[in-house]
C-alpha cells in the first residue's frame, strides 16, 4: 500500500500550505490533511516537487470535529491529468482503493438492473 505523499497546495497562485499529507487515492480522488480547508467547489493545484503541478476541485470538505476519524481537511478530485500527472497519480492509487472502486461499480450497475427490472 502505498505510504502518505506529501504536497504543497496554491490557490490563484497564493501558497496554501506546504508538506500537506495526501493520503485515500482514488482513481479521481484523494484527501488532503489541511487546517483550513477551502469550500467546495474551488480550484486548487497541487504542487509535487518544483515540477508537476495537478489542478484538481475541491470536492468535499472535513472540518475540525472534536472525536472526528480525521485530520481536518478535504477531498480533491482530480478531472483531467495530463499522462505525467495521471502516472504520478495512478502510482499513489491503492490495491484496496482500486477493489473498493469496482465493487461499488458494479453495486450501482445492478442497483440499476433490478430497477429497469421492477419497471
Amino acid at each position: 500500500m502505498p505510504e502518505d505523499v506529501y504536497v504543497d497546495l496554491q490557490y490563484q497562485g497564493i501558497e496554501l500550505g506546504s508538506r500537506l499529507c495526501m493520503q485515500e487515492f482514488t482513481s479521481s480522488e484523494a484527501y488532503v490533511q489541511c487546517p483550513q480547508p477551502m469550500p467546495v467547489g474551488s480550484s486548487i493545484v497541487i504542487r509535487v516537487g518544483d515540477e508537476l503541478q495537478i489542478p484538481v476541485r475541491v470536492a468535499r470538505v472535513s472540518e475540525q470535529v472534536a472525536g472526528a476519524p480525521r485530520s481536518p481537511g478535504m477531498f480533491v478530485e482530480a478531472a483531467e491529468l495530463d499522462a505525467v500527472a495521471k502516472a504520478w497519480w495512478d502510482g499513489n492509487v491503492s490495491e484496496a482503493a482500486n477493489a473498493s472502486e469496482a465493487a461499488n461499480a458494479s453495486e450501482a450497475a445492478n442497483a440499476s438492473e433490478a430497477a429497469n427490472a421492477s419497471e
